[in-house]
C-alpha cells in the first residue's frame, strides 16, 4: 500500500488535473486499486515494486501525460535557511525529501510555514485532517 502526496495539483488555478484522469494515468502503469482523495493530488494505490521504483515510474508517467515535474529533496543551504527562521514555538525535522512540520500554537501565525520557500525545491503541505482521512483511507483498501 502507497500513498502519494502530489505537489501543486489543482492549487490556485494551476496544474488542473481532474482526478480520474489521473487514476487512469496511473492505473496504466501498473498500479493497482488506485483511489484520490479531495481534488489536490493525494493517492492511494496498491504495488509490488519497491517505492524508488514506483516513484521514477509516477514522475514519468505524470511528466509524459501531464506536463509536470516533481521535486527532489530540499537543498543543503535551504535547510540552513530554514533554521535560521524557526522559533522555539515550532518544530521540523526533515528526513530525506519529507520535510515534517509541528505548529505548537497556529500554522498562522508561523514563521516556519511562511519560510518554506527557503528550502530551495517547491513544496506541497497537508494538513492533519487530510492525512487522518489518508490513512483511514489506507486501512479500508487494506481490508
Amino acid at each position: 500500500m502507497y500513498v502519494a502526496l502530489l505537489r501543486g495539483i489543482n492549487v490556485g488555478g494551476k496544474n488542473k488535473i481532474k482526478m480520474a484522469e489521473l487514476r487512469s494515468a496511473l492505473e496504466n502503469i501498473g498500479l493497482r486499486r488506485v483511489k484520490t482523495y479531495i481534488q489536490s493530488g493525494n493517492v492511494l494505490f496498491e504495488s509490488s515494486d519497491a517505492e524508488a521504483t514506483v516513484r521514477q515510474r509516477i514522475e514519468q508517467e505524470i511528466a509524459a501525460v501531464f506536463g509536470m515535474t516533481l521535486p527532489e529533496p530540499p537543498l543543503p543551504f535551504g535547510i540552513e535557511k530554514l533554521a535560521t527562521a524557526n522559533n522555539e514555538d515550532d518544530a521540523y525535522e526533515i528526513v530525506g525529501r519529507d520535510v515534517y512540520l509541528l505548529f505548537r500554537r497556529s500554522v498562522r501565525d508561523a514563521k516556519l510555514s511562511v519560510n518554506l520557500q527557503k528550502l530551495g525545491k517547491p513544496v506541497t503541505v497537508r494538513n492533519w485532517n487530510t492525512l487522518s482521512k489518508l490513512v483511514e483511507m489506507a486501512k479500508e483498501l487494506r481490508e
